[in-house]
């Protein structure tokens, strides 16, 4: 049975593998054509003549550099990746601002208002107090005025921001009016009514949300000596490095937690719909090394899988994530039960180096049999030839354009 990935990525997406063999044949040439020691016509010519030039002989050999190539991701593909990262940040914003629009409409407008002040301040100071202690440090007086709001009744802290808010509702409902909305007869459009309880409540539910998951992260265990099979780590070594790319399996159980569990699934959805949309250039963010990289939920979502395809050795590979994408590596991969201790959620974790890497080859487990469709490219040399096609597939470039070009040879 075949699991969907909860988050995935593409490595040269959009170029198909007879391409990707096409254009790297194609670099052999040019390679092989400016190297000639006998008659060479390259010599002390400028970007723009070298690359008329060369393409002038190469394209009798290379017929394709005539023909329109595919487009590697299209409008309707890019529209609809970022539609779906939006439709999804939309659909969490609106569960998130359920508890303040219910809360104001069984209640009302002064009560809302009074419990969202005096929560949030009580909530705020919590989560300070909860740091400073974790640090052995002494609450400051920069918070007398939070701690003061937090012991006093609701209807002080109202005192401050009653006003305020009732003025803003006032404004947004006058500026509706101006621009024909009938805001007394339609609920929908009546602020005071949908728009700003939703979000004032977000004040309230995004801290105490913080507040939860760091009170569970500090009761979090986790591996400090992660417990490593010697002969697990021999097997694997002996099915390495044979060329140019290796393979990582990975399997981790999910620590339990309705809070945990929620955050896991939405975090990955949307992990999964930001790379989708903004790793679209074959790379990675800076990481020039993935060719691919899948995670996926086994057994009711009681296990964790993660695949992953890569340049060189798995140490500089799992370098490469914790210099560059611990943050997102710690988001997907912080489930794990003994994963380092991680700090809201996204901070530390991954980034604690020799944690991580003991972890990580500790969960790791022997890939029998793997397919590298291309085993002597790297994911930025793929990416190095498709930029030398694309050029050599106009007949001019300007003297700048050529200049970049030519720097990839």
């Amino acid at each position: 049975m075949a699991e969907k990935p909860s988050v995935f990525h593409h490595g040269n997406r959009g170029v198909r593998r007879t391409r990707i063999e096409n254009e790297a044949a194609l670099f052999q040439a040019v390679r092989s054509e400016l190297d000639r020691s006998e008659n060479n016509p390259y010599f002390e010519l400028d970007a723009s003549k070298l690359h008329a030039e060369l393409r002038n002989r190469l394209v009798g050999n290379v017929a394709w550099l005539d023909n329109k190539p595919e487009k590697r991701v299209t409008f309707i593909e890019n529209i609809s990746d970022w539609g779906r990262l939006g439709l999804h940040a939309g659909v969490l914003l609106l569960i998130l601002s359920m508890p303040g629009l219910m809360f104001y409409h069984l209640f009302g407008l002064q009560w809302y208002l009074a419990t969202v002040a005096a929560l949030f301040c009580f909530i705020t100071y919590r989560i300070y107090q909860m740091h400073a202690l974790q640090k052995n440090e002494e609450v400051t007086t920069n918070f007398k005025l939070i701690q003061m709001l937090t012991q006093q009744a609701p209807g002080l802290a109202a005192v401050f921001i009653y006003p305020i808010l009732v003025l803003l509702l006032w404004a947004v409902d006058i500026l509706l009016q101006i621009f024909g909305f009938q805001t007394s007869g339609t609920w929908i459009f009546v602020p005071a009514n949908f728009l700003l309880p939703g979000i004032g409540g977000l004040f309230v539910v995004l801290p105490g949300i913080v507040y939860w998951l760091r009170r569970i992260e500090l009761n979090d265990s986790s591996q400090f000596d992660a417990q490593i099979d010697p002969q697990r780590v021999t097997d694997i070594s002996e099915k390495e490095d044979w060329v140019n790319q290796n393979h990582m399996g990975s399997v981790v159980y999910i620590r339990p937690g309705v809070l945990r569990t929620l955050i896991v699934r939405f975090g990955h959805r949307g992990l999964g719909y930001f790379l989708r949309a903004t790793a679209s250039d074959g790379y990675l963010g800076s990481m020039r090394a993935v060719h691919f990289a899948h995670w996926a939920f086994l057994n009711n979502h009681g296990w964790l899988l993660f695949f992953s395809n890569y340049d060189q050795s798995w140490g500089s590979y799992l370098d490469d994530f914790i210099e560059k994408a611990h943050v997102g590596l710690t988001l997907a991969w912080g489930c794990g039960v003994g994963f380092p201790p991680t700090r809201f959620l996204i901070y530390d974790g991954a980034s604690r180096g020799r944690l991580f890497k003991n972890w990580a080859l500790a969960s790791r487990t022997v890939s029998r049999c793997w397919i590298s469709a291309y085993p002597d490219l790297s994911v930025d040399q793929i990416e190095r030839n498709y930029r030398l096609a694309d050029g050599l597939r106009k007949t001019s470039l300007s003297r700048q354009d050529a200049e970049e070009w030519l720097r990839d040879l």
